[in-house]
């Protein structure tokens, strides 16, 4: 049996402490099946990535700011990543980045996970736009001009769970599908946590 990827999740809102501890496959869901099925086996560093984004959400979505949400909290998330040097160099990025996006304080720590690291890797070089679609009304409007401009385009939206959202974001891909001159792809993710790994 492989060892248990565990992420710590120690959270102070304006009412209470919070520890949490996520188990992906557990209660946390990191939308690794449905990226395996549209581009293969994830690799150690996009396995890191989509264990890192979804502890995030998770952690965003558990630790609770209070009635009015005028309170800045404190996260504290210790993920087991295994390229943890390259992580490492871009730690402060990443706080800064989640504190403008939340207004709160957060300190990432990265825990070594077993795993080959990844070596230098180049990117393959693609003319599509991503648009992170939520279905609100900015993303509708960039991803309606840019779909006329003919550039292809990947959607791509989280999965709440939430039936009348994601019905909703399927319904306004397929409007700016039938709108572009160019490729268009939807992709959806679902991610989120719970508060027991059992």
């Amino acid at each position: 049996m492989s060892e248990e990827r565990c992420i710590s999740v120690v959270g102070k809102g304006k009412l209470h402490e919070q520890t949490l501890v996520l188990v992906p496959g557990r209660n946390l869901l990191t939308a690794r099946g449905t990226f395996t099925g549209r581009f293969g086996p994830p690799s150690t560093m996009e396995e890191d990535l989509l264990t890192l984004a979804a502890s995030v959400y998770a952690a965003d979505i558990a630790v609770l700011r209070g009635e009015r949400e005028g309170f800045a909290r404190s996260v504290r998330l210790a993920v087991p990543v295994t390229n943890t040097l390259a992580f490492a160099s871009v730690r402060p990025i990443l706080e800064y980045a989640l504190c403008v996006l939340s207004g709160d304080d957060w300190d990432l720590e990265f825990r070594y996970y077993s795993g080959l690291p990844e070596g230098s890797y180049e990117a393959p070089q693609d003319d599509a736009g991503v648009v992170l679609f939520s279905g609100g009304l900015d993303s509708l409007a960039y991803a309606v001009e840019a779909a006329g401009t003919g550039q292809s385009l990947v959607l791509v939206s989280h999965d709440s769970g939430n039936r009348v959202t994601r019905d909703s974001q399927r319904a306004l891909a397929d409007y700016v599908h039938r709108l572009a001159r160019g490729s268009i792809e939807h992709l959806s993710f679902r991610v989120g946590g719970q508060n027991s790994p059992d």
